[in-house]
């Protein structure tokens, strides 16, 4: 997923810490960097799953000298769409890079901390790199600098600041559930895929990935972060407990370099059977039934009535700490249904049959 770079650099902006905010009334008289000279080179043409870096150079000016800090920018999915397993933690100045490529797995934006190589802290060179692979082949840039005491770097000394990355056959990331699905909560799901390289279909072996669960498809993780790595044939596998409280609905397998993720596959986890058990009474005309379903199943239950061939829900009410009382008038044949939502499928209780005497 590619964001237009305004709203890119928005996210970044957001990312910053509070101590990173607006600068200081005494910093407005300060002299602030400036930054000129700005490159960006490409690595040679990637092919497979070979990594290469792209390396940013800035030439910055300042009399009093430029300071570097530690800045804490989020873990890439308020960037990209990809997630992280962490805050990326940066010694700026730092450059935000973003690229036009279009491989709907690959991360599109990356965060690069700058260090001094030569000159001094007043007039030198700085410079630093990111990681890339064959899937982020794309034209990538310069946005912009997070340069100290929040100095603006006017477009102009940005432009120009663009780098190729070629890549080809690329890898592809698969992940799913491998045993069979729906189960029971708190069972054990056996998930995996395959890493094929896109053209050639040559198994990817050998890739160390990252998995890990987290409650939204951009959340940092809800649990630990743990690493499998592809076999001759390309395949990975590891065990998941279904817990079905919501916070492991997203299953993440991510290829990591550093702490920059630069490719990933997710998917939900919607793999929770709902069994649902219910009992009902007449007295006259007033019909009750109650259901008992999974302590952490919620939702509406639903309470239909078949009429001829086909069922209608006639109420529904809130499952409340694994039950619900559901109200209806007349005799008839009637049962209850649970709408399948993000963990867990869709239930159905036996039918009853509820007539006077």
């Amino acid at each position: 997923m590619v964001l237009p770079r305004r709203a890119l650099l928005a996210a970044l902006a957001a990312a910053l810490p509070l101590t990173a905010g607006l600068p200081s009334a005494a910093a407005d008289t300060a002299p602030s960097p400036t930054a000129s000279g700005v490159t960006l080179t490409a690595p040679a043409p990637l092919t497979g799953t070979a990594v290469g870096q792209v390396v940013v150079h800035v030439h910055l000016t300042d009399p009093s000298g430029v300071t570097t800090e530690a800045r804490t920018f989020a873990g890439g999915d308020s960037v990209d769409g990809t997630v992280s397993p962490a805050p990326l933690h940066r010694t700026c100045p730092c450059a935000l890079l973003a690229s036009g490529g279009i491989d709907p797995q690959a991360a599109h934006a990356a965060v690069v901390g700058l260090h001094l190589v030569s000159g001094t802290v007043q007039d030198g060179d700085w410079t630093g790199s990111a990681p890339v692979t064959a899937a982020q082949a794309g034209r990538w840039a310069v946005d912009d600098l997070v340069l100290p005491g929040g100095a603006l770097v006017p477009a102009a000394a940005l432009a120009g600041a663009t780098a190729l990355v070629v890549g080809r056959d690329a890898p592809v990331l698969s992940i799913g559930a491998l045993s069979r699905t729906p189960v029971p909560a708190g069972s054990r799901v056996l998930v995996g895929g395959r890493v094929l390289l896109g053209r050639t279909g040559r198994p990817a072996a050998g890739l160390r990935l990252a998995v890990w669960t987290s409650p939204l498809f951009a959340a940092p993780p809800s649990g630990p972060v743990r690493y499998v790595r592809t076999d001759a044939t390309g395949h990975y596998a590891f065990s998941h407990t279904v817990r079905g409280d919501g916070s492991a609905y997203v299953l993440s397998v991510s290829r990591v370099l550093g702490d920059t993720v630069v490719q990933q596959a997710q998917v939900r986890t919607s793999w929770l059977v709902t069994p649902v058990a219910a009992r009902g009474t007449l007295v006259g005309s007033r019909v009750v039934v109650t259901a008992s379903v999974p302590a952490l199943r919620s939702g509406p239950a639903e309470l239909q009535r078949l009429r001829g061939r086909r069922w209608t829900t006639v109420a529904a009410v809130p499952v409340v700490r694994g039950r619900a009382v559901l109200r209806a008038r007349g005799a008839g044949t009637y049962r209850v249904l649970l709408p399948r939502d993000r963990e867990w499928r869709s239930g159905v209780s036996g039918a009853l049959r509820l007539s006077a005497g």
